[in-house]
């Protein structure tokens, strides 16, 4: 059927996605991966996420994220992938970011979108951080997320 199709490109995407992230530590840069508890406004369910960062320039770091809303009737998730600007200084991290966006909907479909939103980020300890994001998702499933999780830096 339609939906295990759309469920297999988006099992192979995410294969890609956590491949992209394990390659991600053969470079240099300040990496971190983290767990997320997120909210969508229109799912009107707590999901759960995973995030990989890394720092391409200074002041620039690319961010890839997935996320999971389980529901018995209309479980959703989507894939994330956006630069953040960084701002701020070693206590404190300000970022707005734009990405893009690929959300799919149990018994209903799988659409692209664009991400904007901001995020601010703090350190708990030497390796890990707070991290806090809200970002509103343009597309066919425009919604708020917020979300709020840990970082761990290597």
């Amino acid at each position: 059927s339609g939906l295990s199709k759309s469920a297999g490109a988006l099992v192979k995407l995410a294969l890609v996605i956590v491949a992209a992230l394990i390659g991600i530590a053969a470079f240099g840069q300040e990496k971190s991966i983290g767990a997320r508890l997120i909210y969508g406004s229109e799912m009107e369910k707590l999901g759960i996420g995973v995030v990989g960062q890394m720092d391409i320039q200074n002041d620039i770091r690319g961010a890839l994220s997935l996320g999971f809303y389980p529901d018995d009737n209309a479980s959703a998730f989507e894939i994330n992938a956006n630069a953040q600007y960084l701002l701020g200084n070693d206590s404190v991290t300000f970022y707005p970011f734009a990405g893009l966006n690929i959300t799919s909907i149990k018994h209903a479909s799988t659409k692209p979108g664009i991400n904007v939103g901001a995020g601010i980020e703090f350190p708990l300890t030497d390796v890990l951080n707070f991290a806090a994001e809200v970002k509103y998702i343009i597309s066919k499933y425009d919604q708020f997320v917020l979300g709020a999780g840990i970082n761990f830096k290597f």
